[in-house]
């Protein structure tokens, strides 16, 4: 695990809320980057790209858990916990009193002192205790008392409210309870809160319920029956204390959640509360599936997720029951295996129904990707508004969140944090007036880096609108309308603006002269890629020699992303075909199975050049024209593959069009066509 570096508040800003098909749903800015499967490969693509049916990656099995256990106070409240208390708040006082005083003290004395501690009003009991006891006491009428007794108490022997607590540690019983409380229990309200009971008809959940309250709490809790009403079990006033210690809520149906204490707890905690909510609320079919119910929307969000990172993949479906949304978890076929293996029912006739997934054939060919990914679609993509956040993971910029594979890397962030400074990230197409502009300018804080990534794509009204903040740090706000409409100055603080395009031939010139710094990001050299692969291996715990670090870097194209792409790819071959260590051999063997050649060229690289050469005689032709032969997007030409050829020398753009270049011709072992000489007969 890797502790994030920053965060970062960004304030209101509008964004897009991605719903899968499984019900996993992750809110974030419209540039927010998510892993999604492509045909070349898994890659990082923004929340505004993302259409219906899009496959994004969720994390299954990352098994990460919290350390703590956590722990409360608890004051036990039987009969002889009591007595046992207050014989400790009353003897000992007596007894240093004596010791103090040279005689026993006066019934007053006591009385006195146990009163004098937080909390405590006048009371006849301490007396009434000394004299239950045995202990001494003098003539009130005979001696004189002593003024301010409790003076007379060393503070190590004072009564103190704390007598007789005890530390509770929040373990998988206590976890347990908590579950079937969420499941099918409720808190009473009025004169008995915080009391609660749970319903329950099964007798053997009964019994651990009961065994869990009396070694957890000292105390059985009973079970009340009637005619009328499913048996249910009742716990006590002080037991409802240490349930809310331990973060319970007296939420209704509706707002039922996981307490935090359980979310941050190691794994068999989080366990234990499932199998009690599962054992309660949830229900095994006889074809072994496993389902579970609730009109709690965040609740069946977050056990989706805990079960996710148990590896086991829950699909959340809503509907309406008696006029209102009921939420449904089903897990089915291999989850469900894993399920009843790794979190499972106490309950044994539930536990029983895994037989009925052992007899069914799962010896289905299993797919070769990464099984701590489970590649769900797109559902649906929403557009919103809400207060979000930003922080850097420092060393992989990546992270899970809400399921989803996310992405936190851009040079804005790199700038802030060498700065020390805040960051407000946004995007041209969001900031489609200058009314967003302006909330967003006024908003930053002295010394602020504001970015705007596609800032190409940001409206000629809004552009002009940037340039007295770049030059001048001020805006001209419009305010009211017609005749009286009139202009306001507004003053901004000192800021840094950061602007991120692939097109950097669409920015205006007015726009583009007002950057202090031109940066352009080259292609990687084949060392440099040859550390990031090395690293990568070691986040992916795979062994790789020097050259098949280096045979995966040199036929990447000069892109770290692609160089992780091809790891991964070349790690799998690695495994199945050879003894788990990506060697030069293995790599330029997984490497050619992808139709990577020597170059770094891929099937589409291949393509392009081709065509170029045997249809069009290495050109000049239009871009258009190579588009539509290939198959393939002009944009995607232009702006993915091109300028790796054109950098490497496979290909020439020209004004008449594109041009296969000699090392094309090369590389193929293609003999170029005799140049025509212009004043021959």
């Amino acid at each position: 695990m890797e502790p994030a570096a920053r965060v970062y508040a960004s304030g209101r800003t509008p964004t897009r809320r991605v719903t899968t098909r499984s019900g996993f749903v992750l809110e974030g800015t419209p540039q927010h980057p998510v892993r999604v499967a492509t045909p070349d490969g898994p890659q990082w693509k923004r929340l505004d790209q993302l259409s219906p049916g899009t496959p994004v990656a969720i994390a299954r099995g990352t098994d990460v858990w919290g350390s703590e256990r956590h722990r409360t106070t608890w004051t036990p409240d039987a009969n002889a916990d009591r007595r046992r208390r207050m014989e400790a708040r009353v003897g000992r006082p007596h007894t240093a009193l004596a010791g103090a005083l040279g005689r026993p003290p006066a019934a007053v004395e006591p009385r006195t002192a146990y009163c004098s501690m937080p909390k405590i009003t006048a009371s006849p009991t301490p007396e009434q205790t000394v004299q239950r006891l045995g202990l001494p006491l003098a003539d009130g009428r005979i001696v004189e008392g002593a003024e301010q007794p409790w003076s007379r108490i060393p503070p190590t022997e004072q009564p103190r409210s704390t007598v007789g607590q005890r530390e509770l540690t929040l373990d998988p019983d206590l976890a347990y309870l908590l579950g079937a409380l969420v499941g099918d229990g409720r808190f009473v309200r009025g004169a008995r809160s915080p009391a609660f009971v749970i319903t329950c008809d099964e007798p053997a959940m009964q019994t651990t319920l009961r065994r869990i309250g009396r070694r957890v709490f000292g105390r059985t809790p009973t079970v009340q029956t009637s005619r009328s009403k499913a048996p249910r079990l009742c716990f006590g006033q002080n037991v409802g204390k240490a349930c809310r210690a331990f973060g319970m809520t007296e939420a209704g149906a509706r707002e039922k959640e996981i307490p935090s204490t359980v979310l941050t707890s190691p794994r068999d905690v989080a366990v234990g509360f499932l199998q009690g909510l599962f054992d309660a609320d949830g229900h095994a079919r006889s074809s072994g599936g496993v389902e579970l119910g609730t009109r709690s929307r965040e609740l069946a969000r977050q056990v989706q997720l805990a079960l996710a990172n148990l590896g086991i993949v829950a699909h959340r479906t809503t509907k309406e029951c008696a006029g209102a949304p009921f939420q449904k978890l089903y897990v089915g076929g291999r989850d469900a295996l894993r399920f009843y293996d790794e979190v499972g029912f106490r309950l044994q006739h539930k536990q029983a129904q895994r037989a009925a997934l052992e007899e069914k054939q799962h010896d289905t060919l299993r797919s070769p990707s990464d099984p701590r990914i489970f590649w769900d679609r797109v559902g649906a993509v929403e557009e919103d508004e809400a207060e979000t956040f930003d922080f850097v993971v420092p060393g992989t910029h990546s992270f899970v969140g809400n399921g989803f594979y996310n992405h936190n890397t851009t040079l804005a962030h790199i700038v802030a944090e060498e700065m020390g400074a805040n960051i407000v990230t946004t995007s041209g197409p969001v900031l489609e007036k200058p009314a967003a502009l302006s909330g967003v300018l006024t908003n930053l804080e002295a010394g602020d880096v504001l970015f705007i990534d596609e800032i190409h794509r940001l409206a000629s009204v809004v552009e002009e609108y940037l340039y007295s903040a770049m030059e001048d740090y001020r805006i001209d706000i419009v305010i009211d309308s017609g005749p009286n409409s009139r202009t306001v100055q507004v003053k901004l603080k000192p800021f840094t603006l950061v602007g991120a395009t692939t097109r950097k031939g669409l920015l205006t010139a007015p726009l583009r002269a007002r950057f202090g710094i031109d940066l352009r990001f080259d292609y990687y050299p084949a060392k440099v890629l040859q550390q990031i692969v090395e690293r990568s291996a070691g986040i992916l715990d795979v062994d790789v020699t020097d050259e098949g670090a280096f045979e995966i870097a040199r036929r990447s194209r000069g892109t770290p992303r692609v160089a992780n792409r091809l790891l991964r790819r070349t790690r799998d071959f690695a495994e199945v075909e050879g003894e788990g260590t990506i060697t030069e051999t293995i790599a330029d063997h997984a490497l050619g199975a992808l139709d990577v050649d020597e170059e770094g060229l891929d099937d589409m690289d291949a393509r392009i050049l081709l065509t170029l050469i045997e249809n069009f005689g290495g050109g000049p032709t239009g871009l258009n024209n190579l588009a539509v032969s290939v198959g393939e997007e002009s944009g995607t030409i232009e702006e993915v593959y091109e300028p790796y050829l054109i950098q490497e020398g496979f290909l020439e753009r020209t004004p008449r069009g594109r041009v296969a270049a000699p090392r094309a011709y090369r590389h193929f072992d293609i003999t170029p066509p005799e140049e025509q000489d212009l004043f021959g007969g």
